[in-house]
């Protein structure tokens, strides 16, 4: 139900570097709105996470739970379709459509399109590729279609610090470990805001 796979360095490698990726469903047991997100550790720390939980109140348990940005998927690193969060329930489900996995690589593609209440959303798919080859690398894809202009945005969630270095690379880095981040909007024009 979870959908969770943990991508880990081969043997033989000499990175460090590795990921959880997360499908499963927004009903689950103490859930948060998450379908689709990642986290990204390098020699032991974390740089790329999921905030965790919050200091929970009465609110947390009651018909506001989600108006925590820890809660709802605002704190989390996945996509916010047309100005819309990920909805709550059952019904918004990450499905595992495509998986692959060799000594070298790992990839999924799953369905996220459920996961968003946006009528205009026609598709919204993401990949991840996870590469063992030399220190490490995760690659996260996400394909959106919408039968008319939406604006799409999604997030990288650090208690680090980073910092631009062109226009489309950013470093982050937390403890001492540093991660390149390169962005490809598909010559689309994009804006990277700081929260």
């Amino acid at each position: 139900d979870a959908g969770v796979l943990v991508c880990r360095p081969g043997e033989d490698t000499p990175g460090t570097f590795a990921v959880a990726l997360k499908g499963g469903h927004n009903a689950e047991h103490h859930n948060h709105n998450d379908v689709g997100s990642y986290v990204v550790v390098c020699n032991g720390e974390t740089v790329l996470l999921d905030p965790g939980a919050e200091v929970y109140t009465a609110r947390t348990f009651s018909k506001r739970r989600y108006e925590s940005k820890v809660l709802n998927s605002y704190g989390h690193p996945v996509p916010i379709a047309g100005g819309q969060l990920q909805r709550p329930g059952g019904m918004a489900r990450g499905t595992f459509l495509q998986t692959h996995f060799t000594d070298g690589q790992d990839s999924v593609v799953i369905d996220l399109k459920p996961a968003y209440a946006l009528n205009t959303l026609t598709r919204l798919e993401r990949t991840f590729v996870y590469d063992r080859k030399g220190t490490g690398s995760l690659t996260v894809k996400d394909a959106v279609v919408c039968s008319r202009p939406e604006t799409f945005e999604t997030a990288l969630v650090t208690l680090g610090d980073w910092h631009r270095v062109n226009p489309n690379e950013i470093i982050v880095w937390s403890s001492g470990q540093t991660l390149a981040v390169t962005i490809d909007a598909g010559g689309a024009s994009y804006e990277i805001v700081a929260e």
